[in-house]
């Protein structure tokens, strides 16, 4: 799948990534319009 991957310094990057679970902290977001995403899944610990 394509992900868009946002890096501690705040570089954006499109690469193909292959989906595992979700660790600790993470989120996973279904991303539409101009960066307007809505959360699919979040893994244990996130809160929102």
């Amino acid at each position: 799948m394509k992900a868009t991957v946002v890096s501690h310094t705040h570089t954006v990057d499109i690469v193909d990534k292959t989906s595992r679970a979700l660790a600790q902290g993470e989120a996973r977001l279904n991303f539409g319009h101009e960066g307007v995403g809505m959360v699919k899944e979040v893994g244990s610990g996130v809160t929102f």
